[in-house]
């Protein structure tokens, strides 16, 4: 036997999903045994993982009873469809590797490899300080190179906080290929004097 609260654990699945699998008829209804919701642990643990396999093709609760219920449902047919939905998608992701590779070398941009999966959320909400940083430069009247410095060091700092370490060959490519553009004037200002 194996608790409500374990079998949440295993697979990463709410209470509530499974009393709603309960209800829906796609797993057997749980024991209780002093007040704890109990299932047979080989059972559940082999539906569960069939449900689960069967979500990951896409089909819908309502298929997925119909499909368990089905005395014809051969798992490795079901499997070898996955697999090749899953060739498929490598292939449309290798051709958009390809394609961004391309459009990276039309900037004069060496490729950044970037482990933090969450870049682009660490990047929105550390947005602020690198702006404020530019705010105050940018109010000056006049640019010093040491003004550059401060800003396009900081630059490297707040991407390296989010796991983008742009490298002297990415500054001048930011400072100096056209391709590249920026909305405001003054920054492109910083990188050029941050060069002289």
């Amino acid at each position: 036997m194996i608790s409500i609260s374990d079998l949440t654990k295993i697979f990463g699945v709410t209470t509530r999903t499974l009393r709603y699998y309960e209800d829906f008829g796609l797993i057997e209804s749980a024991e209780r045994v002093n007040g704890i919701r109990y299932y047979h642990q080989d059972k559940i643990i082999k539906r569960i993982d069939e449900i689960s396999f069967l979500k990951s093709l896409g089909y819908k609760l309502r298929d997925i009873k119909h499909i368990l219920n089905n005395p014809l449902y051969i798992k490795p047919i079901l499997m070898n469809i996955r697999l090749n939905l899953i060739y498929k998608k490598i292939d449309e992701l290798k051709s958009e590797i390809s394609d961004l590779k391309k459009a990276l070398e039309t900037y004069g941009w060496k490729e950044i490899m970037i482990e933090n999966a969450f870049v682009l959320e660490e990047m929105e909400k550390e947005y602020t300080d690198l702006f404020l940083v530019k705010e105050g430069i940018s109010k000056k009247e006049e640019i010093t190179k040491e003004d550059a410095i401060t800003f396009v060091n900081y630059y490297k700092k707040w991407h390296a906080r989010v796991g983008i370490h742009l490298s002297e060959e990415h500054l001048r490519a930011i400072t100096f290929n056209s391709k590249i553009q920026m909305k405001d004037e003054k920054v492109r200002e910083l990188f050029i004097k941050y060069f002289e």
